[in-house]
């Protein structure tokens, strides 16, 4: 082969690698990535690109919060929209893992129609984790009289990190769960800490 060849073919090679790295089965370009503000909050973790986003903090420092919501363009305005949040609280307020899945189960069961339809220990790339399902009943619109019961689904994965417990919720309505639940799963793995504490 000649020099220009050679170049061309290692060209080529590099743009395969180029695209197989950023846009084949790596799911790369397929999510942004969000990195908290609130050291409170203290993650990295990827996003769905278009979803609105916004960090919010509780009164007296109760909480550390970020908001991912489906653009209301997408679902009609007032209407009930898939989210993704993601909850940052003291370890003190809500003790291990497993005390504080037991204390969100039973506020859960307390919903309308509420049920845990899946419960299971993971083990994710930033620690342990406790897995929760549940379906209850909610209002398909916000806002409105008009507002009817709808069956609903929720995720909520439960992780620990020093001295701070974090929710990393996903809800729809149930007849769209599924269409981000493999996102979901991705960033729930996406999630690393910045700091350890």
């Amino acid at each position: 082969m000649n020099k220009r060849a050679v170049s061309i073919f290692v060209f080529l090679l590099l743009g395969v690698a180029y695209m197989v790295t950023c846009s084949g089965c790596s799911g790369a370009g397929k999510y942004k990535k969000y990195s908290s503000k609130d050291p409170e909050l203290n993650i990295t973790m990827d996003y769905i690109p278009g979803w609105e986003s916004s960090e919010t903090r509780g009164a007296h420092n109760s909480y550390a919060d970020v908001f991912f919501g489906e653009p209301w363009d997408k679902v009609g305005a007032k209407t009930r929209r898939a989210a993704i949040e993601v909850t940052s609280v003291q370890a003190s307020r809500a003790g291990e893992i497993q005390a504080f899945a037991e204390g969100i189960i039973a506020g859960k069961l307390k919903l309308n129609e509420g049920k845990l339809l899946d419960k299971a220990e993971i083990k994710l790339p930033a620690g342990k984790a406790m897995d929760l399902t549940f379906s209850s009943k909610g209002l398909d619109k916000l806002y409105s009289a008009s507002a009817k019961l709808i069956p609903v689904k929720e995720r909520v994965v439960i992780l620990k990190n020093g001295g701070r417990v974090y929710t990393v919720r996903y809800e729809n309505r149930e007849e769209a769960f599924e269409k981000y639940s493999k996102d979901f799963s991705h960033i729930v793995k996406s999630i690393r800490f910045k700091e350890k504490r």
